[in-house]
């Protein structure tokens, strides 16, 4: 089963794109050279994630997840394609597509040219690299998922990091290495069943899988990467017009001021009192529900504010009700519940969007509301207090001074 798909639509590069427009001369170069090897990494990720899909993908006994960031404890693992198979074996999978050729030395370091003639320059262990997501991913499991058990003991996974390159780049192995998890797309079926003989004698039910997967997936955070920072560019920033409002002592003038400019602007009134010179910066934006000027701080919020005020440009006033709206509590439905697990057991309700972006489709064991993706990692990090058990933000106060 697919918990996670993988994302044909890459943001980062429409981002890259659009920004290589705009971008001067002296960055569009480095724009170039990002975009272009952005491109050969999706190419070959989307055809590991084929293959992928195409053996396990429609199989309960696996589950596979595309394309997870995971940050745990402060650390960070970028994982391509992440697959759990009954027996508990986890195979964690980086997709390399380099040109040129790559070998490795009687030293295990990797380096790699672009031409025939060119030198050999060192690179980065893609060994190394999947080991790191392997010492991330290990301490989820440790300490965040439920493990199963096998005559009452808990049983860990088995690891199988794997490099999978593509046909671009020529690969050589020196002969003192013995090396058997670099491979070619081709041959990730047959390295998932012949090591599927190694693993424990277990059958993890589909629901365990899928349980397991969530739990996963739960750790899950996208990144916002800032392009302009990294080459350099100024960040768009709204068209600046400064204004000049001038407040004086008089009560009256003020408030024959303030009435004039009640169905536009309703900001002044604190200047009732002032006695300077007030100077306004205002924007080239109007607010789309009152049609009235906006400030450049108030631009500046709802652009870096997309979330609370749904990738709207709205004034200070307008704003309230879409933030109170985007802090109030998800309506919660409930739902059956199984005696052992949180999770809901009606078929399927994990694998629909709104579930995972209300967490993973996890309910509170005390109100059955449904919980957030920080509710169920807020008590996965302090199961002790809690008991081991998924409790909301509301029932999670009750359940301290019970």
């Amino acid at each position: 089963m697919i918990l996670k798909e993988f994302e044909r639509k890459n943001h980062n590069i429409e981002r890259l794109e659009e920004l290589l427009r705009t971008a001067p001369e002296h960055a569009k170069e480095k724009i170039q050279n990002e975009l272009r090897m952005m491109k050969l990494g999706l190419r070959a990720e989307r055809e590991t994630a084929y293959v992928l899909d195409f053996h396990f993908g429609h199989d309960d006994n696996y589950v596979v997840l595309h394309g997870l960031r995971l940050e745990v404890g402060g650390r960070v693992a970028q994982i391509d394609h992440l697959v759990i198979t009954k027996g508990y074996g986890v195979y964690i999978f980086e997709t390399k597509n380099m040109m040129g050729t790559v070998h490795v030395d009687a030293n295990g370091d990797f380096r790699r040219r672009w031409r025939l003639n060119d030198p050999y320059v060192p690179i980065d262990s893609p060994i190394e690299q999947v080991k790191r997501h392997q010492i991330v991913l290990d301490e989820i499991f440790r300490n965040h998922v439920e493990a199963p058990r096998a005559l009452f003991l808990k049983v860990m996974p088995l690891y199988y990091p794997v490099i999978v390159f593509h046909n671009t780049s020529k690969f050589y192995l020196h002969h003192s290495h013995k090396i058997t998890n670099i491979i070619n797309k081709d041959r990730i079926r047959s390295y998932v069943t012949d090591n599927a003989k190694n693993e424990r004698p277990l059958a993890l039910k589909p629901a365990t899988l899928q349980r397991i997967g969530n739990a996963i997936l739960s750790f899950h955070v996208d990144r916002v990467y800032d392009y302009e920072a990294k080459f350099g560019i100024p960040s768009p920033q709204p068209e600046e017009t400064p204004i000049t409002v001038t407040a004086t002592s008089s009560l009256s003038s003020t408030k024959a001021d303030t009435a004039s400019s009640a169905d536009t602007r309703e900001h002044t009134e604190a200047s009732e009192t002032a006695s300077s010179e007030i100077t306004t910066k205002m924007s080239k934006y109007q607010c789309e529900d009152c049609n009235a000027p906006m400030t450049m701080k108030e631009a500046r919020y709802c652009w870096f504010q997309k979330a609370k005020v749904q990738n709207k440009m709205v004034c200070a006033k307008c704003r309230i009700p879409y933030v109170h709206t985007f802090a109030q509590p998800r309506e919660t439905v409930p739902l059956p519940l199984s005696e052992t697990s949180s999770e809901p057991i009606v078929e399927g309700v994990n694998d629909t969007p709104a579930a995972k972006a209300a967490g993973g489709g996890y309910r509170c064991q005390k109100c059955a509301g449904s919980l957030t993706q920080r509710e169920v990692r807020y008590c996965r990090y302090q199961k002790v207090k809690f008991q081991s058990k998924l409790l909301c933000q509301r029932c999670q106060k009750t359940y301290l001074t019970a």
